[in-house]
């Protein structure tokens, strides 16, 4: 017993000695932000809408901000018995370079072009940053006419 304590101790000897020499070469690591104050969130976007798909961004988050995003609703009205395909919500970087974060599925739809999307976001979003929504119907079904959208979640401050 004492010697299989004894190995599995030599091998745990030697990442974390490799660890403090990483970390006393390079420095310690950056400390994270501070919150210095959680408020709710929500604000609410209309849609652009061209053809099959709408599209609109949130705005930027402020600079010492931090948004943590829990919830998109949206509603997206179409020409009748147009399908619903897709939504997304993705993250505009201040470059304006626009990264996938998740899918947004159809909770429900009719067949006179009301569609009805309720979905929740694990999405942590810088300072700089903008959401950007885009909805889709599908190909050959008809045009999307309007379309909005609330963002839910907590804006924090940070020190």
């Amino acid at each position: 017993m004492i010697r299989i304590a004894s190995r599995c101790l030599r091998r745990l000897a030697v990442p974390a000695m490799a660890a403090a020499l990483l970390s006393f070469t390079t420095g310690a690591a950056p400390a994270a932000p501070t919150v210095a104050s959680t408020a709710h969130y929500q604000a609410a976007l209309t849609l652009t809408c061209s053809a099959q798909n709408c599209y609109g961004d949130f705005p930027a988050i402020g600079v010492r901000r931090r948004l943590n995003l829990t919830r998109v609703t949206c509603h997206l009205h179409s020409a009748q018995y147009a399908a619903y395909a897709t939504g997304k919500v993705q993250l505009r970087s201040p470059g304006n370079v626009v990264g996938l974060v998740q899918f947004l599925p159809a909770d429900y739809s009719t067949d006179w072009g009301f569609h009805l999307i309720n979905s929740a976001a694990a999405v942590q979003v810088s300072a700089g940053y903008a959401v950007n929504v885009t909805l889709s119907l599908a190909p050959g079904g008809g045009s999307a006419l309007d379309a909005a959208c609330t963002a839910h979640g907590t804006l924090e401050t940070l020190q």
